[in-house]
């Protein structure tokens, strides 16, 4: 008898699953920069059908951060996305309607109205802290370099407690260096 009820319990949170699931949607989204038609990094700030902001990661409390590209599993219904990178680049937003059980597709171009590189100046930051005093929220040179890239930064100082086990000059070197797919070290 307790077999048979532990089985019909299985089956009825199966079903309420798979309904769940099917109400849901999936958004997979793009984003390129215009003049060089590459995946662009930035953030990511997505508000669902039920008004929540998809939120990632509880060091980056706007949104999250991508390289590029993102697949998000939503509620069905109006979703608002609005990409930003850095000051120099032009944020995006679009409006879509995400049907439930459906995959849909979403492309940003990010436009950059002045390339202020070109004219000498540089965005950076000479003072970061990724983690403030709690320790609660694992920080990772990758997490970090991906932070610079959305920002669309070209430098970066860092003062940073790390998750590191034996925290040496080459240690530390070694990780930035595993992190980086453009030179960030």
């Amino acid at each position: 008898m307790r077999l048979s009820t532990d089985l019909l319990l299985a089956g009825i949170l199966n079903i309420a699953t798979i309904s769940a699931m099917a109400q849901d949607a999936t958004l997979r989204g793009t984003i390129k920069d215009e003049t060089t038609g590459a995946a662009s990094p930035c953030n990511v700030a997505i508000f669902d059908a039920k008004g929540n902001l998809v939120v990632e990661n509880d060091s980056f409390k706007s949104g999250f951060r991508c390289s590029g590209e993102f697949t998000k599993r939503l509620a069905a219904g109006r979703t608002r996305v609005r990409v930003t990178r850095g000051f120099e680049t032009q944020f995006v937003e679009k409006e879509i309607d995400l049907e439930a059980g459906r995959e849909t597709e979403v492309s940003f171009i990010l436009r950059r109205p002045v390339d202020l590189r070109r004219r000498g100046w540089y965005a950076g930051d000479s003072h970061v802290h990724m983690l403030h005093g709690e320790r609660t929220v694992p920080v990772s040179f990758d997490l970090v370099a991906l932070t610079a890239r959305a920002e669309d930064l070209q430098y970066l100082s860092l003062a940073q407690a790390w998750e590191i086990q034996n925290p040496t000059p080459e240690a530390s070197r070694q990780n930035c260096f595993r992190a980086r797919p453009q030179r960030l070290c």
